[in-house]
């Protein structure tokens, strides 16, 4: 597939040119996926947060270590400069909290990118909470687990305002994950994910009910699973 990058997404390939990235919740899967895209894209500046300030002050470390700049925010204030914010929290409760208190702060026609889990409305209640800022919005929940975070393998479920504006991030994306998809309008990320986690549980009910079936009969567990 051919991508029409925007200027933010030029800036990656241009060494003479600055941009600016955050990063918000440091937890299994966002301290790899912050990581990978620390080492894959090398932003001018990484900011990163989470409430369990040793998290964030780890990963400053390792990357660090390995020769890539990264900073500690105290608070959303430090975000003002950010080309792109890119999010991954427990619940929708989190991730309204933290857009409440970010988005004040944030400069026109910055990227917000939240990765988490969450309700389609909620989806659509941020772009309407951020539409008189100008910020472009996006949901973006992953499949491919912790393992998929560490390899930087994640697949991306892309809700966006428009195809145009999905094609502006795809490559920043792709510093944590291998397959970008293109789900519709803001809210439909969620909803491809919604509808993948309800697969996966319903393959998990069939396979328990089978172990159990397997077992009522008089059949060794572990023989049956081989």
């Amino acid at each position: 597939m051919k991508y029409c990058y925007s200027n933010f997404s030029a800036t990656i390939q241009r060494v003479n040119r600055t941009y600016h990235v955050g990063f918000i919740g440091l937890g299994q899967m966002g301290y790899p996926m912050a990581s990978n895209l620390a080492l894959k894209m090398k932003p001018t500046s990484l900011k990163v947060m989470d409430t369990n300030i040793s998290s964030a002050d780890r990963l400053v470390k390792e990357l660090g270590e390995k020769g890539v700049q990264a900073h500690v925010a105290s608070d959303f204030i430090e975000f003002s400069k950010a080309d792109v914010i890119i999010t991954m929290l427990p619940a929708a409760a989190h991730v309204k909290q933290v857009v409440k208190s970010l988005i004040p702060h944030l400069k026109q026609g910055a990227y917000l990118i939240d990765s988490s889990t969450i309700d389609p409305d909620t989806c659509k209640w941020i772009k309407e909470f951020t539409s008189s800022k100008k910020v472009t919005v996006f949901d973006a929940p992953v499949s491919g687990g912790t393992p998929g975070a560490v390899a930087g393998t994640l697949t991306f479920m892309v809700g966006s305002p428009s195809k145009s504006d999905f094609e502006k991030v795809t490559l920043i994306l792709h510093g944590m994950g291998k397959n970008i998809v293109y789900c519709g309008g803001n809210g439909m990320g969620q909803v491809a994910k919604i509808c993948n986690n309800m697969m996966l549980g319903i393959s998990m009910i069939a396979a328990s009910e089978t172990f159990a079936l397997g077992a009522s009969l008089g059949m060794d567990p572990k023989l049956l699973a081989s």
